[in-house]
């Protein structure tokens, strides 16, 4: 027997198990969320699984969605036994029960491999639910009365770790868990912000008439294929200048800002200080898109440490007045695209093979530009045109 066939006969006799001995008024509950939840189920961890075991998994799933409050996520982590869950595994399960918005899994499966923990086996479905005003569930829906591109509904998250012999000693992973998801809601929840102050940035470019116009026109184009789904927005802040006398003071302006940045503490104060202390304005004016690496790792989507792309403000006189910064992660198309189709790195290639030596046997140039074309791209971004 084939692994989908051995699936499609589990599931058929499961639903026969639903019908027979579930209780009525949780029979079509239990039904739409066993399609919702184990046809994704890897097809390769349902073998070995008995159909009682996997009613009595399902039945656990939809009590630990009997209440719930959108304001936090629900986790769980614990060792299946039957006498007390109805049900049993060799493995740690950890649910969960979040908002149906993305990021959730990837940045779940990330903590949890940053701690080494094995998974075994890891399942997620977006599910359409109907709670009553205290948030206790009424059913589940089936997955045609639900529109997550437009209502995220709610997501169930499961996985089996290696096993561990105390899971009430977990509770620091699942505070740790809730925290990342609560930074998910905040960078979801604010993407349609920073996508505005994204907007903002590029009119602000447009005002600066002390730089260069061919900076400027860059510049703006660069933000403009930012937009285009190269970089997952994760934050945004304002700072702002004021001057008295010879006094110069930066503050960030906290009701602007956004996504992971209305909890994180950045150096971005100090690094604009150090440029207007040490930096010509006319350096400043052609610096006004710079970039730089965080220094703490992102929890959101991919743990990695994220980029900051930054928009200094000029007034009339040229003088700076504020900077943009917003912190993201680019795309993975980004690290393998040409860079002679991304703004601002087209110019560096450019101006890298102007300075180069024009004596250069033709395929020596073009031994050059495969090497550019292969530089790592942080360092691409980061890297003036004199250290390339």
């Amino acid at each position: 027997m084939n692994r989908d066939t051995l699936k499609d006969g589990l599931l058929r006799e499961l639903a026969l198990r639903i019908d027979d001995r579930a209780d009525q008024a949780d029979r079509q509950s239990l039904h739409n969320l066993s399609n919702a939840f184990y046809t994704r189920f890897p097809v390769e961890d349902m073998r070995g699984r008995s159909v009682e075991n996997l009613y009595g998994c399902l039945y656990g799933l939809l009590r630990f969605m009997q209440t719930w409050s959108e304001s936090s996520p629900k986790i769980r982590i614990f060792n299946p036994e039957i006498q007390h869950h109805g049900w049993e595994s060799k493995y740690t399960t950890l649910v969960i029960l979040c908002r149906g918005i993305p990021f959730t899994m990837a940045s779940m499966r990330g903590e949890l491999n940053r701690r080494g923990l094995r998974i075994h086996t890891i399942a997620s479905s977006n599910l359409s639910v109907s709670r009553d005003e205290e948030g206790e569930l009424r059913a589940v829906l089936s997955e045609d009365n639900g529109d997550h591109a437009s209502e995220p509904g709610e997501a169930l998250l499961f996985f089996e770790l290696g096993r561990h012999s105390r899971p009430d000693e977990l509770v620091e992973l699942r505070e740790t868990l809730s925290s990342i998801l609560g930074e998910v809601s905040l960078v979801v929840d604010d993407f349609p912000a920073m996508c505005e102050r994204l907007q903002q940035a590029v009119d602000d470019i447009g005002a600066s008439e002390c730089v260069d116009r061919s900076h400027r026109e860059e510049a703006a184009a660069f933000l403009g294929w930012l937009e285009r789904d190269h970089m997952t927005m994760l934050g945004y802040e304002y700072l702002k200048v004021k001057r008295s006398g010879s006094t110069t003071r930066i503050k960030v302006s906290g009701s602007t800002s956004l996504g992971l940045l209305r909890q994180r503490k950045t150096r971005g104060v100090q690094d604009l200080q150090h440029d207007i202390e040490h930096l010509s304005l006319e350096q400043m004016h052609h610096k006004q898109l710079s970039f730089s690496k965080s220094r703490g790792r992102s929890r959101v989507h991919r743990l990695t440490y994220p980029d900051y792309v930054e928009i200094k403000v000029f007034d009339e006189a040229g003088e700076v007045v504020g900077q943009h910064r917003f912190i993201g992660l680019y795309t993975s198309s980004v690290y393998t695209m040409n860079p002679s189709l991304i703004p601002i790195l087209r110019r560096k290639v450019e101006q890298v093979m102007e300075l180069s030596d024009l004596e250069w046997a033709a395929h020596e140039s073009r031994e050059m530009i495969r090497v550019l074309e292969g530089f790592p791209r942080d360092e691409l971004f980061q890297s003036s045109v004199r250290e390339l």
